[in-house]
Formats: structure tokens, sequence, C-alpha cells
């Protein structure tokens, strides 16, 4: 079975929410978060164990060179030669475009089975993907991913 993981809140622990949206920050808060995020991917918590040997991991995380690059060496300390290859949002992080990010990345990719943290991505992917790919939730404190049903 061909499968793909989230990577923030199920591979990796999710950084916390800040507080001012990104629109209404100064250019020193954008450099302070996007250092702040830099760090956290780099030092990330690993949270769940995939039980297939191979997968791709498809993120929101803004693919730019400094994120793919800290996000290829993470993947390649807590799963070295299991992620197949690894995919980053190339526009802005909003609901809907991370929804038809990771859709068409399913596709393209023949994905069977997607893990997911969020409900809300969840939902907007069911409607896009056709009933045969498979989508689970899990969240840290879950023992097992779950069957996503509408």
């Amino acid at each position: 079975m061909i499968v793909s993981y989230d990577i923030d809140g199920v591979l990796a622990a999710q950084p916390p929410q800040c507080e001012i949206k990104w629109g209404k920050m100064n250019g020193v808060q954008r450099k302070a978060r996007k250092d702040f995020l830099y760090d956290w991917y780099e030092n990330a918590e690993k949270l769940i164990e995939p039980i297939e040997p191979q997968f791709y991991a498809i993120s929101a995380r803004k693919k730019e060179p400094r994120i793919h690059t800290i996000t290829k060496d993470w993947l390649n300390k807590y799963y070295g030669g299991r992620v197949i290859s690894f995919h980053l949002l190339d526009n802005t992080r909003t609901v809907e475009n991370v929804v038809r990010f990771k859709s068409e990345q399913v596709l393209e990719l023949g994905i069977q089975r997607h893990y997911e943290d969020n409900k809300k991505v969840l939902r907007g992917m069911r409607k896009l993907l056709p009933q045969t790919v498979e989508l689970y939730f899990w969240e840290r404190g879950m023992q097992e991913p779950v069957p996503f049903i509408k």
C-alpha cells in the first residue's frame, strides 16, 4: 500500500500557534517567527512510528530552501531510508490551499492512504479525493490512527 504522512502534528511535534497572524506582523516579528520555526523544525520531537517500511511525507511547511534542508535532515535523522520523498507547500498557507496541495500530491503520487492531524484539511480532502483513497486521523495522545469518516 502506498501511504503518506503529514509532518507537523503526525511525524513531528506541531509548532505552537503564533499569537499574531503573519499578515499583521512587522518585519522584526516575521524574522523572529521564521527563526523560531527553523529551530523548532530542526529539533522537533518525533511522534509516530509508521508501520509501513516506506512512505511519503506531505507537509504545509513553506517550500523554501532552508526549510527544505531542515526538513530533509530531520526526516533522515528519524526515518532514514524510509521516506520515498517529501513535499512542501509552495503557496500561501490557507486551509483551502493546503487541502488542494495535499490532495494533488496524493493523486499525483498514487497514494492510497494518508495520515493527517487536521480535521478541516481531512474534510476538504475527502471532498476532492476519490473514496478509494483512505484518510486517517491521528493526533498526539492517540494509540492508533483512526479512519476519518466525514
